[in-house]
């Protein structure tokens, strides 16, 4: 199983970078993971978007497999448990999907287009965070969405 992270922008603050290296690396237990970092966008906010979009939409176009899950990051997506966010990562399992994307856009949003290629959009928060704040978050959902699967003592009930 392989995961990739796409995301608009840079880590620029190192302590963000150093949690997010420490939940990578023990990541490693439970899948491949790994975060695709892509330029940021210039222009108007529709510009933007779409030059953005591009870029992540790349990140697909650069992995041979088939078995693609694409997962937008959005503030209108579905909000989920830590719980509930680990069922739907059985599920997806045991469809076989053995790649997931999940995209972090920039300042202004994802575009429409990659909302309508992506086959879920899920919410970290009906808040907006920063680049950074939103990787972190979600490496380490990710992270404890497979420790309840692993029945970890990470995440107690």
């Amino acid at each position: 199983m392989k995961i990739i992270i796409a995301i608009v922008g840079k880590s620029k603050k190192r302590e963000i970078k150093s949690l997010i290296d420490a939940y990578l690396k023990r990541m490693g237990a439970y899948a491949q993971i790994e975060i695709k970092h892509v330029q940021e966008g210039k222009g108007s906010p529709s510009e933007v978007k779409k030059s953005e979009t591009n870029r992540l939409l790349e990140v697909k176009k650069s992995i041979k497999s088939r078995q693609i899950f694409q997962i937008a990051l959005d503030e209108k997506g579905k909000l989920l448990t830590s719980i509930g966010l680990s069922k739907r990562f059985q599920h997806l399992m045991n469809t076989g999907r053995s790649t997931w994307i999940f995209y972090i856009g920039g300042a202004y949003g994802h575009d429409s287009r990659l909302l309508k290629e992506c086959d879920w959009t899920w919410a970290l928060s009906t808040l907006t965070f920063p680049h950074e704040l939103a990787l972190l978050l979600t490496v380490e959902q990710i992270y404890r969405g497979f420790s309840i699967l692993a029945h970890s003592p990470y995440h107690k009930n």
